[in-house]
């Protein structure tokens, strides 16, 4: 049942204790009776009510379904495969099962969907399966290396990393389906990690083609490429925010890899953690308050979250695996 407004409570009340009597005067005891059960059904507190109200909106819209990470993690064994967990690091289920090395998972917009690389076939190719294991297919078999696929906020198109050699990599899209594949850049260098901007517009990518990784942006058909860092460390694994504001990277320009934030123009750059051991695979929350990354502070590969001013570290996965790449689901999953 839907909770009633304060509106509607007003209006019951009045209703009962004023309108009934002008059209049924013969029963008076019958319309005490009834304007005494419905100020019954209303809050105590107006509190009550306000707390009421809010549920909906402080539960994160938990009624229809709770916000997912995925992840590759090889905890059930030495070949990583793709799972899920909630927010807070409960709930985690595996998605794939194989004997082959399965990694860098994403989710479709409407959070139907994952999108990730795996080796099942001699090498990395691009496949796409459903949230519950089942439907799996492949997107691509080529020769090269295939990695890190990336879903646009439309659906309609995945863009990756094809490795032709390991000193030569390219941003490349297709569609969802793995037809009408383009190839974005062209150069000599590495190109890898992209990832769209928040209307689809721009796709965000660390590139070597200076000679050291650096972060650069273009426009979904390639065109308009931009450097944004420039500097003589390795600046990389971009994340736009979805918002499309600010980008979150990895850089070892304080000494370790640490996750830093800036402005989509490059402008306002900030350090967001802050560890002597390593962090990296940034993925922002949908509300874009909060960020998941991989780190192997406490020794191996875990999840943690950070608020995106730096506060409220906390880790999501403790145990002996490898876990990385986390995602976070664009929409709540039923």
């Amino acid at each position: 049942m839907k909770r009633m407004t304060m509106t509607k409570y007003i209006f019951l009340f009045i209703f009962a204790i004023f309108l009934l009597p002008a059209c049924v005067p013969q029963d008076e005891t019958r319309i005490r009776i009834l304007a005494a059960e419905i100020v019954d059904s209303l809050p105590q507190t107006l509190e009550e009510l306000s707390a009421g109200q809010s549920n909906s909106i402080k539960d994160g819209g938990k009624s229809k379904g709770e916000y997912l990470i995925v992840y590759a993690s090889d905890m059930n064994g030495n070949d990583m495969e793709i799972f899920l967990m909630n927010t807070d690091g409960s709930g985690q289920r595996q998605v794939t099962d194989n004997a082959y090395l399965d990694l860098d998972p994403d989710w479709s917009y409407d959070g139907s969907q994952l999108v990730f690389a795996s080796q099942r076939t001699g090498n990395y190719d691009i496949f796409r399966v459903d949230i519950d294991g089942s439907g799996e297919e492949q997107l691509t078999s080529e020769q090269a290396v295939d990695s890190c696929p990336a879903w646009t906020p439309s659906n309609n198109r995945i863009v990756y990393c094809n490795e032709a050699s390991p000193t030569n990599g390219e941003i490349w899209s297709m569609s969802v389906d793995g037809s009408d594949a383009k190839r974005l850049t062209i150069d000599q260098s590495y190109d890898n990690w992209p990832d769209w901007s928040a209307d689809g517009s721009q796709i965000v990518f660390e590139s070597n083609r200076g000679g050291d990784f650096e972060i650069w942006i273009m426009d979904s058909d390639g065109e308009n490429q931009k450097q944004l860092t420039d500097n003589d460390d390795v600046d990389g694994n971009p994340a736009w925010a979805p918002d499309g504001s600010r980008i979150a990277f990895v850089s070892d320009r304080s000494g370790t890899f640490e996750i830093w934030l800036m402005d989509k123009d490059g402008a306002n750059v900030f350090q967001l953690t802050r560890d002597t051991a390593d962090s990296w695979d940034p993925t922002w929350s949908p509300d874009g308050k909060q960020l998941a990354f991989a780190s192997d502070r406490d020794g191996d590969s875990e999840i943690f979250l950070i608020d995106a001013d730096g506060g409220g570290l906390i880790q999501l996965t403790k145990n002996d695996a490898d876990d990385r790449a986390p995602s976070w689901s664009p929409v709540p999953i039923k």
